[in-house]
């Protein structure tokens, strides 16, 4: 299925989402970030300032700390790519149809952000929203750097990534912003780029399909569009960058983004990036075979349509990994390949919609093999998770989840709760 216009707005932004939780569960296991250093290093680069609009109400606090951040990138994506930019104006926005209101009278009003934590970096302008944001969050910046380096690949392409005039597949675009933007969460949180890894490449797995072919945006399923284009792009942009440079993948975007201007940087024709990646791909992150289906019911009986139910892999020190992941249906239903043991089963419910395009989200909790662990404040998963299953790897296709709520009960306690 071809990516439309839409679906490609739709993960632009998701990014951020997806991506954000990440560094903060550093932030929260390793400590704050680094000494105060930014200042110089970006002064060093002799750029002015980008203008800055603050939408909502903002703390100094938050002002200083989102600003660091934004200079932090500046200076980071300097030293390791080699490339800046500083001519475009960062909306920050504390309430979503605020900022939407204002994106739209920048951009138009196909142009939306559909989450209440994430952004958009539509060309010379930089939409970021903090109204769903964890404290932990918006001090850490939540998705600047992403965002920002969408910012640096539009000012080398001389053009908007989802406009006309060339070709940028999407997963090179937001593969390279996802891996930038890792490369500088580890200069703080040592070890969090190996984390992204193996939870990309499990991930990967779980999806059981190569990247995409095509040049152009083609090739992508609506149910792996996510993973192939942040997980996969991420995994695929870190593989070319490992065979040839940092300053390749800029020069990348610098000569226009096309196909001719892949092989230029990264000194291999398409069809042989692929077939090399592909091989890449059966060594690390073979499909996995194990099926895990079941029902999600509520505490009467009844089935659940619509809850996010995901593969999660906990290791001592590290981030939970997520390994497969699908929908219930109106029989509450789900079926998808995963690991054969040592999981737990993660649950994941969407608020009601209200004046969000796509809604917010509540963590239920963990599903194991002694039953459910729920989360205790509808954000994160439980501090102690569930009793992975264990023994043999085999398939699990009579899982029957009982939930303790109703989603209507978990929505009106975690859905307008503060965020």
């Amino acid at each position: 299925m071809a990516l439309t216009r839409t679906s490609i707005l739709f993960l632009l932004v998701l990014a951020a989402s997806l991506m954000a939780a990440v560094p903060l569960a550093f932030v929260l296991a390793f400590g704050p970030a680094p000494p105060p250093t930014v200042e110089e290093r970006w002064r060093a680069l002799g750029v002015p300032e980008p203008r800055v609009e603050f939408i909502g109400d903002f703390t100094k606090r938050e002002r200083i700390a989102w600003m660091r951040e934004l200079k932090d990138a500046q200076a980071f994506y300097a030293e390791r790519f080699g490339a800046v930019a500083s001519d475009f104006t960062a909306y920050f926005g504390d309430d979503l149809e605020t900022l939407n209101a204002a994106l739209a009278e920048v951009r138009g009003n196909d142009w939306l952000i559909p989450f209440d934590c994430g952004g958009m970096a539509p060309a010379k302008t930089l939409f970021i929203i903090l109204e769903g944001c964890s404290p932990e969050v918006r001090e850490q910046g939540g998705p600047i750097a992403h965002e920002y380096f969408h910012i640096i690949q539009q000012d080398l392409l001389g053009r908007d990534l989802v406009a006309g005039g060339g070709t940028v597949p999407i997963w090179i675009s937001e593969g390279s912003a996802v891996y930038a933007s890792a490369l500088l969460a580890e200069t703080r949180y040592p070890g969090l780029l190996s984390a992204m890894r193996d939870g990309a490449r499990s991930e990967w797995s779980a999806l059981g399909l190569p990247l995409p072919r095509a040049f152009d945006n083609t090739g992508y399923t609506e149910e792996g569009a996510g993973v192939l284009v942040y997980r996969v792009g991420f995994l695929a942009v870190e593989w070319l960058v490992e065979r040839t440079s940092p300053r390749a993948l800029m020069d990348y975007f610098r000569h226009g983004g096309g196909q001719p201007q892949f092989e230029a940087a990264f000194g291999m024709p398409w069809d042989e990036f692929h077939a090399a990646f592909e091989e890449h791909r059966v060594a690390v992150a073979p499909p996995y075979q194990w099926m895990n289906a079941g029902r999600v019911l509520g505490p009467g009986g009844e089935p659940l349509e619509g809850i996010w139910v995901l593969t999660v892999m906990r290791r001592p020190g590290e981030i939970p990994l997520s390994a497969g992941d699908t929908h219930t249906d109106a029989s509450g239903e789900f079926a998808f390949r995963g690991p054969g043991g040592q999981f737990t089963l993660g649950l994941v419910m969407t608020c009601p919609g209200g004046d969000r395009r796509f809604g917010s989200w509540v963590v239920i909790g963990e599903w194991g093999a002694d039953g459910f662990v729920a989360s205790e404040d509808g954000r994160s998963p439980p501090a102690v998770g569930a009793t992975p299953f264990a023994g043999a790897e085999r398939d699990r296709t009579d899982l029957v989840i009982t939930l303790p709520e109703t989603p209507e009960a978990l929505a009106a306690r975690h859905c307008d709760a503060p965020r």
